[in-house]
């Protein structure tokens, strides 16, 4: 996996994570295919991390306890560009999509079915469709 789709998690050196990272890594290879380019292209660790930030804004402290990346983020305070400002040609739902995907607590972040049953796949699930 390219360190582009790292989650705010590992690369703030988590030891435990479940299966939302892959969630995470799975918004940025959307988002790639989305923009045509990598979402998050830091020069190293530190500098990803401060474009997660850039994009995202400053965590707040209980977003800090669940990712685990008090010490590279501490005394960082952004206001969130957001994803519009990178993503200017997708559509509402996509970004949509990446903004419950994308953010810093696992627990609050789209997963397993939780994701599936988004508004965004309702298409795929609509019944008597021909695909």
């Amino acid at each position: 996996m390219l360190a582009a789709f790292f989650s705010d998690a590992y690369i703030a050196g988590k030891e435990y994570y479940g299966i939302c990272i892959d969630v995470w890594s799975g918004g940025c290879v959307y988002e790639e295919l989305l923009r045509g380019g990598v979402l998050f292209p830091g020069r190293d660790t530190n500098h990803q991390l401060k474009l997660i930030v850039d994009t995202l804004g400053t965590p707040c402290d209980d977003e800090l306890k669940d990712t685990a990346a008090n010490a590279r983020i501490e005394g960082t305070q952004s206001t969130p560009s957001g994803f519009r400002s990178i993503l200017r040609y997708a559509s509402v739902e996509s970004v949509a999509l990446i903004k419950r995907i994308l953010v810093y607590r696992p627990k609050l972040r789209l997963c397993n079915m939780v994701l599936l049953m988004d508004p965004f796949f309702d298409d795929l699930f609509e019944p008597g469709k021909r695909r």
